[in-house]
């Protein structure tokens, strides 16, 4: 059962896997382009360890705080 801290955290968890998906093929995109790629990784890399944060916070339940997890 999920509990009523997860539901928001699921959906934050979801909106960052649509936004990592997005930003790897923009990545791609620039990659193939020739172009630099260096600051699109470097904000890949945030959303990254965002959605590990948030991850980690929907695993530790009720008691998790997304702020100590990242």
């Amino acid at each position: 059962m999920i509990s009523e801290l997860a539901t928001p955290l699921t959906q934050e968890r979801e909106e960052l896997v649509r936004r990592l998906e997005d930003g790897d093929r923009k990545i791609a995109m620039a990659k193939s382009a020739g172009g630099d790629v260096s600051r699109l990784e470097t904000l890949w890399i945030r959303l990254l360890r965002e959605y590990e944060a948030t991850c980690n916070a929907i695993d530790s339940g009720p008691a998790g705080d997304l702020r100590e997890a990242a």
